[in-house]
């Protein structure tokens, strides 16, 4: 099975997760998140990116910004961009207590 493949497996996986535990809304809200940037790590490993563990946080997001402009409409790529933004931004108050 090819990693984006295991990628988007993971993205599945974490949205169920999410719907599981909306009652507890930090944690819903990160496994949405973590759907989102699996999905992303898919995209980049199929436009041939470096993705996996040894690639940290800021370059896999920068990778999925890449692979969105070389296989989405310019729409599309503009919103996965804009997503990015907002959703990054939201990221940190998912993992760390405020």
């Amino acid at each position: 099975m090819a990693i984006k493949d295991d990628y988007q497996r993971v993205a599945h996986r974490a949205i169920k997760a999410s719907n599981d535990s909306r009652k507890i809304q930090e944690k819903s809200a990160f496994l949405s998140y973590h759907a989102f940037e699996s999905t992303g790590c898919a995209l980049a490993d199929h436009a041939g990116l470096d993705v996996g563990s040894n690639v940290k946080h800021h370059q896999k997001i920068q990778n999925f910004k890449n692979a969105a402009r070389q296989h989405c409409d310019n729409n599309d790529a503009q919103k996965i961009a804009n997503l990015i933004v907002t959703l990054n931004n939201l990221r940190n108050k998912f993992l760390y207590a405020t």
